[in-house]
């Protein structure tokens, strides 16, 4: 990574009630998990912009690690979908990191050839998902508890995926909640780890390790 990291949030479509006004949105607990999480970066969230300016819009203000951010399903914006999409395509062309967020591994699976299904008992509850360790994150073994406020899961087998997959966190169910891929520059997550009351240490040490920073102290 250059010294400097500079992430890149994307945004749901928010349009405003009353208004015939297009409009994008990130949750302000973003801006908290960020400063817990990655303290010495700077970040910035994209606008929805379109396939042919978002990744302009990045590479002009040195974006150089994305976080695809939860919201509506894949498929409810057309404009949302084809801006992430482009900006992953980006991203993995400059071989830059990418963490997915819910809605954000969802596309990044279905845009590396995966499927997905409805899931029943993973919308607002909490529920445990069992860690095993990765070797290229930082990944606490073991069981946690984490949110969901997802409909959709990862549909399972494999076997079309145009890059190897590694699950590193699965719900008792057997949902695959944790996820990176082979090249080691793309991971998700089906939780929301800005959601949470406070930042986790284990959603901070994965975020660190995937944009190639030194785990954070703990002290």
């Amino acid at each position: 990574m250059p010294s400097e990291l500079r992430v890149g949030l994307t945004m749901r479509d928010a349009p405003a009630k009353d208004y015939d006004e297009p409009r994008d949105a990130l949750a302000r607990a973003w801006g908290e998990f960020m400063r817990a999480a990655l303290p010495e970066a700077a970040w910035l969230p994209v606008p929805n912009l379109g396939p042919a300016s978002a990744p302009a819009f990045c590479d002009r203000w040195g974006i150089n690690a994305l976080i695809l951010t939860g919201g509506e399903d894949v498929g409810v914006s057309p404009v949302r979908d084809a801006t992430e999409r482009a900006l992953l395509q980006h991203f993995v062309r400059s071989e830059q990191p990418i963490l997915g967020v819910c809605r954000g591994l969802q596309l990044m699976w279905m845009e590396l050839g995966g499927e997905t299904e409805a899931r029943a008992g993973h919308v607002a509850v909490r529920h445990r998902v069992r860690c095993v360790r990765d070797a290229q994150l930082d990944v606490d073994a073991g069981p946690r508890e984490v949110n969901s406020f997802h409909e959709i899961a990862l549909r399972e087998p494999v076997a079309a995926m145009r890059a190897p997959v590694i699950v590193f966190a699965r719900a008792d169910d057997g949902s695959a909640e944790g996820v990176r891929f082979d090249n080691g520059r793309l991971a998700g997550v089906m939780w929301h780890p800005e959601r949470e009351r406070m930042a986790g240490p284990a959603d901070i040490s994965l975020i660190r390790s995937l944009f190639g920073l030194e785990r954070a102290s703990r002290a």
